[in-house]
């Protein structure tokens, strides 16, 4: 999505101008320096004059909204409620789960468990290793 709205087309550009576009969970599988990619042009389709909604559970893509709006507080048939509406900053302030989730730091472990044992592939291709033969 990041490359095919950014890069020329076949010759021409592709141009989004005073729109609404909607993304659900863009950031989904992405690498890391992906999402800041994609971050630039979701601000990129906004000060172009498009309205840009993103339905995201990613940290750094929130982070970037002019408007928050926390819809829950569980799934299904027990969500569907506005549980908050402002920026993001606000919302880390809040007592939403939401709020209190993105301020938890991700802890990573101090003590790191030895292997028990080494598996070793063989006849491997790094993009096919459904046909390695381990």
């Amino acid at each position: 999505m990041v490359r095919g709205l950014t890069l020329p087309y076949r010759g021409a550009y592709i141009i989004l101008c005073k729109e609404e576009k909607s993304f659900d969970e863009p950031s989904t599988g992405m690498h890391p320096r992906d999402v800041h990619r994609m971050s630039r042009l979701l601000k990129n389709l906004r000060d172009k004059g498009n309205t840009v909604l993103v339905v995201e559970h990613d940290k750094d893509i929130i982070s970037i909204a002019d408007e928050v709006i926390d819809i829950g507080p569980l799934a299904g048939k027990n969500g569907g409620q506005i549980l908050f509406q402002g920026s993001y900053e606000a919302l880390l302030l809040s007592e939403t789960r939401t709020g209190k989730a993105l301020c938890k730091e991700t802890k990573v472990k101090e003590k790191v468990r030895k292997a028990k044992r080494i598996f070793t592939c063989t006849r491997c291709a790094s993009s096919q290793l459904e046909k390695c033969g381990c």
